[in-house]
């Protein structure tokens, strides 16, 4: 894979889809997973939070990328105890090393995790379809 970002895209099709072997053979053995309140590392990290998470649904926003390091904005919803439905925006910063990702980390908002990575909203990637390109 040689755009950062088909790293991180694949990743997360492993990770919401519980594919834990593809989310690790993606993942560098020392990798960091991590949000605002709790880290871990490794691909135990990896398991953990694919074992450990309730499903949700991830609705790509924008992605940003410069180099090897990406934000990817999503809504994420996911199931409350009530039953209901939560909603939220939030930014991820991804780290990817020779192919594989070194680092993960969840922020509360977009604007947090462009400040963490070094990014601003001039690095917005932009993939065009097919028809766009002609």
């Amino acid at each position: 894979m040689g755009n950062p970002l088909d790293v991180v895209f694949a990743w997360e099709t492993a990770v919401s889809t519980s594919d834990i072997d593809r989310a690790c053979a993606l993942s560098d053995e020392r990798i960091e997973v991590g949000d605002p309140r709790s880290s871990g590392r490794g691909h135990l990290a990896v398991r953990a939070l694919i074992a450990g998470g309730s499903r949700v649904a991830l609705q790509l926003l924008r992605t940003f990328q410069r180099g090897d390091v990406a934000v990817v904005e999503h809504r994420v919803t996911s199931a409350v105890s009530d039953g209901s439905c939560s909603t939220i925006i939030v930014g991820t910063v991804f780290k990817v090393s020779r192919g594989r990702l070194v680092s993960v980390a969840r922020y509360d908002t977009l604007g947090d995790a462009l400040c963490a990575a070094g990014l601003g909203l001039d690095s917005e990637y932009v993939r065009l379809t097919a028809a766009e390109k002609k």
